[in-house]
């Protein structure tokens, strides 16, 4: 197809098959449901390979959207059309007065790309703001003569409007700080973002459908840890989340129920990091976003201190005198009957024992629920 024009989205046109349905996932009571919502397929032909708009001249959609925030998704298949090779795909993308993307080369960067799962799909998502009045008109041209520009898929979601920019009103020792630096970095509306990783701590990504009616994908980080780490999910759904710092929106719950931790060996931990390794392109200022819950004290953080595992109950370190004095404590398992009496039979034993090689033994059982 070798067009010049527009092309107007008149309403919600629902043919990527990526909005299932709009319960909401979360147990959280605040539910974001979005004024602009656009997901539209490019092409015409219905197989994935040859669904896009492709041409040699400048094209244009123009969609008719409220002011506020959007995130804007751009969805590219980089192979040989009919009549329009592979290679000379090269073009640059403006959606309103932003320019998202200059001499783009599809092919260059689907090459480039290290998911083999997903070869030649490229995938872009931006944060763009739209003041009242204005249409959203995302424009694509050809860098040359002899090149084209295609596009197989656009998403639009309007977004909360604090959600990424800054709240006007915020005192300034909440605002974004400069790693290493004490200079305050508003995210001013007139800015246009791009999002490079959306990760969740785990080994499963979280798909748009699961995500708080945003349409945002969390990949999975194992792949981008680059030391010792030990996962600990909340997989019996046992912490009640509790949203009182943030909107409940801000992410879906599935975020704030795994977490990484250094493991058990606190010795070994003094000795490195727990880090993840991100390629990023010099030259830009970026954005980090980190997500913390404090999940139930009495649930998760006994688990780090684990030092021994018996047939009846676990060994935890511990301390006592303010600190002063390192533990061991044997917690018997709830509900275990043969347990409590070989853990009596243990206690009289070691009560009695004295070595010089053995430490002494300082008991007291109390009776809970936990």
């Amino acid at each position: 197809m070798d067009t010049t024009g527009t092309r107007i989205a008149l309403g919600t046109i629902l043919l990527l098959l990526r909005l299932l349905c709009f319960p909401y996932h979360s147990i959280a009571h605040v539910i974001y449901r979005p004024y602009d919502l656009f997901t539209i397929n490019c092409g015409r032909v219905l197989t994935p390979q040859l669904v896009s708009l492709t041409s040699q001249s400048q094209f244009t959609y123009s969609f008719p959207v409220t002011a506020s925030p959007k995130f804007l998704r751009l969805f590219f298949y980089s192979t040989s059309y009919q009549n329009f090779d592979r290679s000379k795909a090269y073009f640059s993308v403006k959606a309103g007065p932003y320019t998202l993307l200059q001499d783009f080369n599809a092919s260059l960067n689907a090459d480039a790309d290290d998911d083999p799962g997903h070869p030649n799909i490229l995938f872009r998502e931006y944060c763009i703001n739209l003041e009242d009045g204005e249409r959203l008109n995302i424009t694509f041209i050809p860098s040359t003569t002899d090149s084209y520009a295609f596009i197989n898929g656009i998403e639009i979601v309007s977004m909360p409007p604090y959600l990424h920019y800054t709240y006007p009103d915020i005192d300034n020792v909440e605002l974004p700080q400069l790693v290493g630096l004490m200079a305050r970095y508003p995210i001013e509306s007139n800015t246009a973002l791009e999002a490079k990783y959306r990760l969740r701590v785990g080994e499963a990504a979280i798909p748009a459908s699961e995500d708080t009616n945003l349409l945002r994908t969390w990949d999975a980080d194992n792949k981008y840890v680059t030391t010792q780490s030990e996962l600990s999910p909340d997989i019996k759904r046992i912490t009640k989340l509790s949203f009182c710092k943030i909107p409940n929106y801000t992410a879906p719950d599935e975020v704030y129920r795994s977490l990484r931790n250094m493991g058990r060996n606190v010795s070994m931990n003094m000795g490195f990091n727990l880090t993840w390794q991100l390629p990023v392109d010099s030259g830009f200022t970026y954005m980090l976003r980190l997500h913390f819950c404090q999940l139930d004290q009495q649930v998760d953080r006994p688990e780090l201190f684990v030092v021994g595992m018996g047939g009846f109950g676990n060994v935890y370190k511990g301390y006592i005198d303010n600190g002063s004095t390192t533990v061991a404590i044997k917690r018997l398992k709830p509900g275990s009957r043969q347990g409590m009496h070989e853990l009596v039979n243990e206690i009289e034993m070691l009560s009695q024992l004295r070595h010089l090689i053995l430490v002494s033994s300082s008991v007291i059982v109390t009776k809970a629920t936990r």
